[in-house]
């Protein structure tokens, strides 16, 4: 398996007629709903601007050096974690090369060092081992958010789902962050920091980032068991594409959209920079908001409230 990237393939124009879905962006998003899309029976072109598919998930080359530009490994790939199944679904997981990290990761701070295996039980035993005033509470809060997460999933990954939904776990945590849940659990001030360690993957500090999304993250990244992707990110999104055209789809890259095109209050379409017109019964748009609502539908065709909330996000 290779570490090329995916680029420009001289797609036919039969990628731009008669499709059902169109969707805009390259990215493991859009490559994954257009994917699922394919495999339902519909037809769906997948329009990229840059040269290359697979958003963050792809990689360069300097001085004889790979680099991933992000994705440095994948959570959740244990059989039974939610990428293992939605990477199963889609066809593609047998055809990843994946190795296993032996470790989650490792911090030096003084006085302690950090060395957390890999996987739901090893990493808590460690942990266990190193704060042993704090198992109760890091038993039970190893168990609390591997239940908050499967509750927050539940809905759209397990089709067994049938909690009633004024006995959802994820109730009683709306308001709360991320930082709320550990300090629920567990007091020490060093072992919270541990804890709190997978904020760089949230993009915001845990007093700030919500516990629904905190704890996906954190569940993802110490249960489910991480793996790093031979080849990198762009392995995964060349694999992605190849799958998308066995099912009838496409994605053609240095393709990029102008705007979307919206008659009678419905998205019909996309105008590609270049003047050409791709049109669909659907358009998904796997790109920022804002982008999408301020810049590629027309202004007129987006409520003024809408615009504002996003504004104050």
């Amino acid at each position: 398996m290779g570490m090329r990237d995916v680029d420009d393939r001289g797609a036919s124009e039969s990628a731009f007629t008669d499709n059902d879905v169109v969707v805009i962006g390259a990215g493991l998003g859009g490559l994954t709903c257009a994917l699922e899309l394919a495999r339902q029976g519909l037809k769906v072109c997948v329009l990229e601007k840059h040269r290359v598919a697979g958003g963050y998930a792809h990689a360069f080359r300097r001085k004889g050096y790979h680099f991933d530009v992000s994705l440095h490994y994948v959570g959740g790939l244990d059989p039974g974690g939610m990428t293992h199944g939605v990477l199963e679904s889609l066809g593609v997981y047998d055809r990843l090369k994946l190795v296993r990290q032996e470790r989650v990761f490792r911090s030096e701070s003084p006085g302690l060092e950090i060395d957390v295996p890999n996987g739901r039980d090893a990493s808590l035993a460690y942990l266990c081992s190193l704060f042993p005033a704090e198992r109760h509470g890091l038993e039970a809060l190893w168990k609390f958010a591997y239940e908050l997460k499967a509750d927050i999933m539940g809905p759209t990954m397990n089709p067994a789902f049938d909690v009633p939904l004024d006995k959802r776990l994820s109730l009683g945590v709306g308001d709360a962050t991320f930082n709320d849940v550990l300090r629920r659990f567990v007091s020490d001030e060093r072992l919270l920091a541990v804890l709190g360690q997978t904020w760089m993957y949230l993009g915001l500090p845990n007093e700030l980032a919500t516990a629904v999304f905190g704890t996906c993250v954190f569940v993802s990244a110490r249960m489910e068991g991480t793996y790093q992707i031979v080849g990198g990110g762009s392995s995964l999104a060349r694999i992605l594409v190849e799958r998308l055209q066995e099912c009838g789809g496409d994605c053609v890259t240095k393709s990029e959209v102008k705007r979307i095109i919206v008659e009678d209050g419905a998205a019909r379409g996309v105008e590609l920079a270049d003047g050409r017109v791709v049109r669909a019964k659907t358009v998904v748009a796997a790109v920022d908001p804002v982008q999408t609502f301020f810049e590629l539908i027309p202004g007129e065709e987006v409520s003024r409230v809408y615009r504002h909330r996003l504004t104050q996000m």
